[in-house]
């Protein structure tokens, strides 16, 4: 039987319930129902991989723990002028690439995060979990591989659906390569590269585009989220490639298209927070709905815009945007406390459960997706599970995905915004009720399974 390891670290640290993570989950609980391959979760630690049962990555933060996204934003900003002091009293290469190394490779963050942060970590899930680490009451576990360092072998398959790039982990995959492990990438967008404007503070345009550089000659081959994002890897290797070209290393990897899958049938045991309950009750078929992350790709303040314009002249749809705080939003966040709407008509839940998501959809009056650039756009299908309506800004990616299911706006327009919700409230227009074309996790996981070699 073929061994193939998925990489899950990012949301085994996070454990986050956002777009990534829930892919992440969802592939390997379809991969662990196949009978043709022993599919382990994996998460690298100390420059080796190490087993982990699922349960593991689908547990909740704890409760009542919200970040502030001006506090994080505030460390992160200490953290890189220390850097850039550094970096100013010893402008020196050695210097320069020890501090700026991902913490994966040895380096300034890979120090703190051996010597401070993992012990803790460490210590603290050994005592929430019965047996030890790696073991959980009910897991679903890989017998033989759970807690224990990874042995990898010629023809072993790596998946890397996650965020790998977080930690960089360039040497780790490098001797697997050694080994004769065949690494697939599962890309879901590569708009740090292309956007990087969109994360500066965070660090993922700093990280993203070296790891990829260096890894992309190494993978034996890039699922991709959307015929969208295949298009932009293919033209970004291509753009290598002319780079390379006096090098006469020829970047040649083949691109596949594998959509994400929509399902939230695992979770029908799990309820939803009281909090999301009495949220939807009170305003069922009511509210707009806005579902990912909160940063400044996903245009949030388009939408506060509109809706504040909306609510000033007497409307009272309510707004409950479903997502954690992120980066470089210091501004919106201290908009949303002061603002004389929030906890009336505006709500922002944070740290939603797969169980809140779904609730959320079910209440809603529609999906409001107003972001600048995205790989895929998993609540656009998500929504046309539940037959939930979509109002989505006109990009690209949004047309791939939603096509003619969806009412358009311009994405930086609130005006825009605003014409079509009055259409929509006034009963100028019918809102379509969404039949964008979905898929399930199955299908999504087939897809994989037939391009691995």
């Amino acid at each position: 039987m073929k061994k193939l390891y998925v990489e899950c670290t990012q949301t085994w640290e996070s454990k986050n319930h956002c777009g990534i993570s829930r892919v992440v989950r969802n592939i390997l609980l379809e991969g662990m129902e196949d009978e043709e391959y022993q599919v382990i979760p994996m998460i690298i630690r100390y420059g080796a991989g190490y087993g982990i049962s699922y349960s593991e990555l689908n547990v909740k933060k704890e409760e009542g723990f919200v970040r502030s996204s001006k506090l994080y934003d505030y460390l992160t900003e200490v953290y890189l002028s220390f850097l850039a002091v550094i970096a100013a009293v010893f402008p020196f290469g050695a210097v320069l690439r020890f501090i700026y190394k991902p913490k994966g490779e040895f380096g300034l963050l890979y120090l703190i995060n051996v010597l401070f942060l993992l012990p803790v970590r460490t210590v603290r899930a050994y005592l929430k979990k019965e047996g030890g680490f790696g073991r959980a009451a009910n897991s679903k576990v890989v017998e033989g591989f759970v807690g224990e360092k990874l042995r990898f072998y010629a023809d072993d398959i790596v998946l890397l659906p996650d965020c790998p790039w977080a930690a960089g982990n360039v040497s780790f995959y490098k001797s697997l390569l050694a080994s004769g492990v065949k690494i697939y990438m599962y890309c879901h967008d590569i708009i740090p590269i292309s956007h990087p404007n969109y994360f500066f503070k965070n660090g993922a345009s700093n990280s993203y585009k070296p790891w990829f550089d260096e890894m992309v000659d190494s993978f034996s081959g890039i699922f991709c989220v959307s015929q969208y994002t295949a298009s932009r890897v293919d033209q970004y290797m291509k753009i290598l490639n002319s780079s390379r070209c006096l090098q006469k290393k020829v970047i040649d990897v083949p691109v596949f298209v594998s959509k994400l899958g929509v399902a939230f049938e695992q979770d029908d045991d799990d309820e939803p927070g009281n909090v999301v309950k009495e949220l939807v009750s009170k305003s069922s078929g009511e509210f707009y709905l806005m579902v990912g992350t909160i940063e400044v790709r996903k245009n949030h303040i388009t939408v506060l815009n509109a809706f504040e314009v909306l609510w000033d002249l007497g409307y009272t749809m309510p707004l409950y945007i479903a997502g954690s705080w992120g980066w470089s939003v210091d501004n919106l966040y201290e908009r949303v406390l002061a603002s004389k709407y929030k906890d009336i008509y505006l709500f922002i839940i944070n740290d939603a459960s797969d169980a809140d998501i779904k609730h959320l959809y079910r209440g809603a009056r529609s999906l409001v997706f107003s972001s600048h650039s995205e790989g895929f756009g998993l609540p656009l299908v998500e929504s046309a599970y539940y037959h939930l309506p979509v109002i989505a800004s006109d990009t690209e990616i949004n047309r791939e995905v939603a096509g003619s299911s969806a009412q358009y706006f311009d994405v930086d327009d609130s005006f825009s915004l605003i014409k079509v919700i009055l259409d929509v409230e006034n009963g100028e227009v019918k809102q379509k009720v969404s039949n964008i074309k979905t898929i399930s996790w199955n299908d999504s996981w087939l897809k994989i399974k037939h391009y691995l070699i």
